[in-house]
Formats: C-alpha cells, sequence, structure tokens
C-alpha cells in the first residue's frame, strides 16, 4: 500500500507507464522461473548458431575485453606497486576458506556449505520464493539483505582472478568454478533474494564477466557442462537485466547500474546476435542519457553522498570503456568524467580519506585495490593511466587496469600531483571546499538529493569536515546500517548527527515517516550567500530554511572562515526569529581525538599537535558527550560530540586555531 501511495503522487506518464510495467511483471510470475529451464543447451546454441559449447566458448572467448586479463611476470606487481604479491595470494586464500571482510563482517567463515541467501549477521535466511513476494525490508524482524547480496556480487572472490594472474595456478580457477557453480545450483533463475534487486543482477553480471575472461583457458574450466551452466546464467543474468530496469520518474544509481550491466552484457556475447547489439544500445543509451540528469555540470553525483559519487563514477567510468569499442563517445560524456574526476581531487582530505557526507554503502563495481574502504584516490590513478602514463607507488587498484605494454612503459612518480591544491566552489553540487597547505574544510550546502526526494542524502545542511595541518578533527557520523535498523538509520542521517545547528526534536527537512528510511521533504533548501577567496583567507556564508515551517518561523545563517597561513578556523552561526529557541550546536570529533579540559579552554590533541577549541561568547555553556561515528557500512566506533547550547537571540561563534598557542597562556 506505501508502495502504490507513493507511486501515486508521481507523474500520469509515469503511473501509466509503471502499471503497465507492474502487470507486466506479474504476469512473468506464472512463467518466468520456468524461463531457465526452457533455455536448453540447444536452444542456446541455435541461438548464436553454433554447433556445440565449445564452439560457443572459443567465440565469447575472443571478443576482446575492456580491461586486461592477460598473464602478469613475476615481479610486475610489486615493481610498479611496491607491495608483494604475497597480499594478494592471501586475500585469495581467504577467498578460497569462504572467509570474507564487508559490511561489517571482520574475517567472517560462511561455512563449508556456504548459503547465499543468508544474512550472516543475524542467521536470517530468506527463502527461494519467486522474486516478487519477497519482503527484504522486514523491520519487524530486523536483517540485512546487503549481507547476501554483498556475498552474492562476488566481489570477494575477485582476488582469485588477481592471483590466477599472478602465478597462473589453477588451484585458483578451481576455486572460482566451484563457487560459481555452488551459487548457480543455490539460486534458481528469479528465484530467491538474490534476484530481488536488479542493481544486483547487474553487478553481478560485470564481474562474472571478468571471471570469464580471466579463466576461459584455465584447464578447470575446460568441462563443457560447466561452460554451459555458467554461459547459460550470464545470459539470464542478462534477460533478467533487461526485463527488469529499475526505471522511476527519477532514477538513481541503480538504474545506471543496471544499464552497465546491459553494455556489459551485449559486449560480452558480441554485437553478431541481435539481442545483446539491442542490449548493448539499450545500455548505452541509458547511460548517455542519465548523466546530465544524475551528475551536475560542475561534476558532483547528484544524490547528495560523497560516497555514491564514487559508485556513479565507477558506473560511467566503466561504461565508457565498453563501449568506445563499439560506439562513438560523446565529447560532453568524457568533460563530464573529467569533472567528476576533479571533485574527487579536491575532495580528499590530506589524509586521503574521502568526506562522509550522506550514505556510504561501500558499493563498488570491480574492486580490485588494497587501498582502505573510504580511500578514492585510485579513481586520480585512473586518470594519470590515461592521461599521463604515470603512476604513484601505492597505485595497487590501478595496476589491474595496466596493459601489459603499459606495464612496461608506465612511469613510477613517488609524489604524483593531482590538481586538487586550490579551493574551489561545486555551486551546482552544493559542495564548497577550502584547501590551505594542509588545511582542508569540506562544507555542505547541496540541494536535497535524488531530486528532492532524499535518497541517499542526509540531514546535513551547512555541516563541514575538517583537517587541519593535516590531521582531520571534525567528521561526518557516517551512515552505518540501512534496512539492518531503521532507528539507526534515522540517527545516523538525522541534523543532530552533522555538524551543524539543530531546533531540539526538529529535522531541518522532515523525516516524513520513520520507516520511509530513503525520504526526506525538502524543506531546508540551502544556499551559498557568499564565496571568496582573497591572500589572507577563504569564506564561506550560507543559509538554509529548514525551520521557517516552525511558527514563530527561524532562519540559520552560518560563516566559516579559513585564515590562509595560520591554520585558524573560525565559525559563526546567527538565527533570525520573532521567537526564542533553544538550538544546539554539535561538533563531531574523530574518534582518534584526545579532548583536554582546562581553565583555559578547550584543547584538542592528535598525533602530537594541539588544537585550541574557543568559543569567547559560549566559553562555558557546552558539554562533551559520547557519539558515533561509521567510516564504513555495519561498523560504527564511539567518538567524542562538543555540543554547545545557545539561544536563538544570540550570534554563536567558534575559532579552532592549530596551536602553538600556550595552555599556561
Amino acid at each position: 500500500m506505501n508502495r502504490l501511495l507513493r507511486i501515486s503522487k508521481k507523474p500520469p506518464s509515469y503511473i501509466l507507464w509503471r502499471l503497465m510495467f507492474e502487470l507486466k511483471a506479474e504476469l512473468g510470475r506464472f512463467w518466468e522461473p520456468f524461463y531457465s529451464h526452457w533455455l536448453t543447451q540447444k536452444r542456446l546454441l541455435k541461438y548464436f548458431n553454433c554447433n556445440d559449447i565449445k564452439h560457443l566458448w572459443t567465440i565469447l572467448s575472443h571478443e576482446t575485453y575492456f580491461l586486461p586479463t592477460d598473464t602478469i611476470n613475476k615481479g610486475e606487481f610489486e615493481n610498479i606497486t611496491g607491495i608483494s604479491e604475497n597480499k594478494i595470494i592471501e586475500k585469495a586464500q581467504k577467498a578460497i576458506d569462504h572467509r570474507v571482510t564487508l559490511l561489517g563482517l571482520e574475517n567472517t567463515y560462511l561455512g563449508e556449505n556456504i548459503d547465499w541467501g543468508r544474512d550472516y549477521k543475524t542467521g536470517r535466511t530468506w527463502p527461494l520464493s519467486y522474486f516478487r513476494s519477497i519482503d527484504y525490508i522486514n523491520f519487524d524482524a530486523p536483517s540485512d539483505v546487503k549481507i547476501p547480496w554483498e556475498i552474492s556480487r562476488f566481489q570477494w572472490a575477485i582476488p582469485l582472478g588477481q592471483a590466477y594472474r599472478l602465478t597462473t595456478d589453477d588451484q585458483y580457477a578451481l576455486k572460482a568454478r566451484a563457487l560459481l557453480e555452488d551459487w548457480i545450483h543455490k539460486n534458481p533463475y528469479a528465484k530467491g533474494v538474490n534476484w530481488a534487486c536488479t542493481m544486483e543482477v547487474a553487478i553481478r553480471l560485470v564481474v562474472w564477466s571478468w571471471f570469464f575472461h580471466v579463466f576461459k583457458n584455465a584447464p578447470s574450466w575446460q568441462d563443457e557442462g560447466f561452460q554451459y551452466a555458467f554461459l547459460k546464467y550470464m545470459y539470464l543474468h542478462a534477460v533478467f537485466t533487461r526485463r527488469h530496469l529499475e526505471k522511476s520518474d527519477i532514477n538513481g544509481n541503480h538504474y545506471i547500474a543496471d544499464a552497465l550491466g546491459l553494455v556489459v552484457a551485449g559486449s560480452f556475447f558480441g554485437q553478431t546476435a541481435p539481442t545483446p547489439k539491442a542490449w548493448m544500445t539499450l545500455g548505452w543509451e541509458i547511460l548517455t542519457d542519465e548523466y546530465p540528469k544524475q551528475v551536475y555540470d560542475d561534476g558532483v553525483d547528484f544524490e547528495g553522498s560523497i560516497p555514491y559519487h564514487r559508485l556513479a563514477f565507477e558506473i560511467f567510468y566503466l561504461g565508457e570503456k565498453v563501449a568506445k569499442r563499439h560506439v562513438k563517445i560523446p565529447h560532453d560524456y568524457k568533460e563530464r568524467l573529467t569533472k567528476m574526476i576533479d571533485f574527487v581531487h579536491h575532495y580528499r582530505h590530506p589524509d586521503g580519506s574521502c568526506p562522509l557526507v550522506g550514505d556510504n554503502d561501500d558499493g563498488r563495481i570491480l574492486p580490485f585495490g588494497l587501498q582502505p574502504l573510504n580511500d578514492h584516490g585510485y579513481i586520480l590513478h585512473l586518470e594519470s593511466i590515461d592521461k599521463n602514463k604515470q603512476l604513484p607507488q601505492d597505485a595497487t587498484e590501478a595496476f589491474w587496469y595496466l596493459a601489459a605494454e603499459e606495464r612496461q612503459t608506465i612511469s613510477i612518480q613517488s609524489d604524483l600531483k593531482c590538481i586538487g591544491t586550490k579551493s574551489k566552489a561545486y555551486p551546482n553540487g552544493g559542495i564548497y571546499i577550502m584547501k590551505d597547505t594542509n588545511n582542508h574544510v569540506v562544507i555542505q550546502c547541496s540541494p536535497l538529493g535524488l531530486g528532492g526526494r532524499g535518497g541517499h542524502c542526509h540531514n546535513d545542511s551547512l555541516s563541514f569536515e575538517l583537517s587541519l595541518e593535516g590531521e582531520k578533527l571534525i567528521t561526518d557520523s557516517g551512515s552505518f546500517v540501512y534496512t539492518a535498523d531503521y532507528r539507526q538509520r534515522n540517527i545516523f542521517r538525522s541534523t543532530s548527527s552533522h555538524n551543524t545547528p539543530y531546533v531540539v526534536g526538529v529535522e531541518i527537512n522532515t523525516i516524513p515517516n520513520e520507516k520511509l528510511i530513503w525520504s526526506l521533504k525538502d524543506e531546508a533548501q540551502p544556499i551559498c550567500l557568499d564565496w571568496h577567496e582573497d591572500d589572507s583567507q577563504i569564506l564561506f556564508r550560507g543559509s538554509h530554511i529548514g525551520y521557517t515551517k516552525l511558527s514563530p518561523p527561524l532562519t540559520v545563517e552560518r560563516k566559516i572562515v579559513l585564515y590562509k597561513g595560520d591554520s585558524h578556523l573560525q565559525i559563526q552561526d546567527a538565527f533570525q526569529s520573532p521567537g526564542k529557541y533553544d538550538i544546539h550546536i554539535p561538533f563531531h570529533l574523530m574518534a582518534d581525538v584526545k579532548i583536554e579540559q582546562t581553565n583555559k579552554g578547550i584543547f584538542l590533541h592528535k598525533n602530537g599537535k594541539t588544537y585550541s577549541f574557543y568559543s569567547p561568547t559560549h566559553a562555558h555553556n557546552f558539554e562533551i558527550h559520547d557519539s558515533w561515528v561509521s567510516e564504513n557500512y555495519g561498523q560504527r566506533i564511539k567518538n567524542k560530540c562538543i555540543l554547545f547550547k545557545v539561544c536563538s537571540v544570540d550570534t554563536f561563534s567558534l575559532s579552532i586555531i592549530s596551536s602553538p598557542i600556550k595552555k599556561s597562556q
């Protein structure tokens, strides 16, 4: 009923289309589960005009893949990345042992007999029902469907392919085959939770296509029975993705991930057969059509989440790498990719981490690297390959994009410079970034994500993250979980979990229903009033109207100034209202920041550096309490929050200064 109510509020043309889509999908319940039985080996071979499976396997093996999958000579990986090949072998061994680290599971044993439909945190297993009958968001029986989805993406098994390229040891190919056969046997077409989201099907299709081109000549992959099962399920994945595109009147990352799956499927099966050619055409049309809708002109993804900016970049980037062998890439498509990379250059903190703005579920497409989950620097390394033929020596992700000839000629730079060394405003995306030497401030002044519907956006208008003298001090709180705990989900996306003023008990964008965990009302509508930089300072001034819904109304204005050369940040908050409100202003500290209170004020300590934290007007009207920060999905650690309590008739000011200041002064 909730789903129908939401659909009823959308444009009439979309409602009509959706009704037809739903009717067609419901009719599919009577025949779709049997489609796999209908697609016999004989029919599959006839469709591709092949005599036997070996013939089809050979034809597909000769299709050019969009990434290199050749054998890597001994020592190449270590010479280019500076990392021992043993790191890859160790990860491959974990895959052999059925041990995974993902979404808060740490080196978790999946058992000898993997249950692909199980949430390994709560123990819940979803039934092998027709996928449209499965309720995977069940708040009355807490569970996290992302666990079986992520396990079934097979990204944790990618090290098997990497180890095979490094060693040509067939044990890795044999294990990959065993995992694939097991998944195929236990996940019949269109049944079970792993078919319940098309995006998952599409991502799995991309990963399996890479497995094919890595292992296609391996001895253990030459069995015709396995070859038929694998190619059949690749074809079924593509058919399913085409039939169940996650299209809406406003589309997000799911729809473009579906499109990427179609582009990869079209390329994988070749352009001679009509259906794969149609998959390629449709997938590429979707990507080119959605790109200017989902990524602003300044290169910022429209979902209001920096981690999802990474996911969107990977989708559009890989889509271009696949499609360019078949179509001419428009100039504006390439230009927008460059702008997305430029944003990554600028938003990274000096320690290499990405700001925790908006949701973060660690979503990737082909995660090859050994870098921390929250480090997006590999995107800059990909750009270096494409443009400069240079890499830094920690490029464990970009290495796997290097063809054999590139591995021989690539230039290794220990201090590869990036363009993001200056302040920059992204006015369409609403992100303002201050930079001065090792000082870095990321300010959130974005429109509400997903076209004003919320999606992966948080109540973070005028919030910021701060690094001074290279040390990250103030952080966003992250997102922690989605369906596993809707109350925690709402806490982490609430105004109080961000570094912005709030009226106690009132959200700047109303959460319309506590169980509508991706919905917010578009009320704050933040705006930048001033942004400029001169020789002495960088200034941002912005406001939002999220509290004009109160009676009497209240507006919030914030000014942030970074003084150059002084490692000094100043925040000033002003409120306008005919009434009087209690305002809380939180500052969430990194978990490794230590707090010292003296009669001279608050001092922050990190890695041997000291910072004064001082509010001249509210020097004593604050409290320090425990809070949480989630840098990766499914994980949270305790941190401290300094909370100032002010009245809306006052102006609040705060200075954070890297301290040569003596506590005795």
